[in-house]
């Protein structure tokens, strides 16, 4: 998944520690044109990238279909309203995955993520 600005693109896992999108992507092991974990939802859709962090949304609207195409309003938890264009089928598994919410996680995933926050110490 990284492209060739990766290094400049900054994803922050926690506030200590600022990571590049490139090293989140390879650390969940994403490859291809789409990722979907509890944290992230990236697919290609229509020759637009639908990338989204699940704590950076508030509230994904219902697809809909306009004259340029399927499209849905997403609003953050900062306030933006933005409209994303993609397939109807790509919109909707947005809006699901969004609305199910993260689900838990393994005892292995809990212990790894223990583990990173030791070491981060």
């Amino acid at each position: 998944m990284p492209g060739r600005n990766a290094k400049r693109q900054k994803a922050v896992t926690s506030r200590r520690t600022p990571v590049t999108f490139a090293e989140d992507m390879a650390e969940r092991g994403a490859t291809g044109a789409s990722l979907e974990d509890q944290d992230w939802f990236i697919e290609i859709s229509n020759m637009n990238v639908v990338a989204f962090r699940r704590d950076y949304l508030g509230r994904i609207g219902a697809p809909e279909h306009s004259e340029y195409g399927d499209r849905c309003i997403v609003a953050t938890k900062g306030g933006r309203k933005l409209r994303v264009y993609g397939a109807a089928t790509t919109l909707a598994d947005l809006r699901s995955w969004f609305e199910d919410g993260p689900r838990d996680k393994t005892a292995a995933e809990a212990a790894e993520d223990a583990l990173e926050t030791i070491e981060q110490r």
